[in-house]
């Protein structure tokens, strides 16, 4: 709460995995801050993920120079192949059982190879 009030723990949600906080109406309505706070009439509320500190950590990676910079040698690099790869029917299995499957990718692997050997 940007007044200072700890917001008590309401709900578990198990699907996503957060806590739902909540403040008392009561305090909520006398606060003078309510109008930054919430519109809401029940008080504030308030979802925070089990493990926040992590995500925001990864957050905070993810907006930094090296990663958008990796990004940016990933899309040149890796994605073209991956793209190229879908046309030649990499984006699903044709066969089951694990060794039949490898067979598939090296037919595609062979097949992008055989491309850049023709150009």
């Amino acid at each position: 709460c940007p007044a200072g009030q700890t917001l008590k723990r309401r709900k578990f949600f198990k699907k996503r995995q957060p806590y739902e906080y909540i403040a008392a109406a009561g305090t909520c309505n006398s606060c003078r801050l309510k109008p930054q706070c919430t519109k809401a009439k029940s008080g504030r509320t308030l979802k925070r993920h089990v493990r926040q500190g992590d995500l925001d950590s990864m957050l905070t990676q993810a907006r930094s120079r090296e990663s958008k910079k990796d990004i940016r040698t990933r899309q040149h690099l890796m994605e073209r192949s991956f793209a190229q790869a879908t046309h030649y029917g990499f984006k699903r299995a044709r066969w089951r059982r694990l060794w039949r499957v490898q067979i598939q990718e090296y037919l595609t692997a062979a097949i992008q190879n055989i491309k850049i050997l023709l150009k």
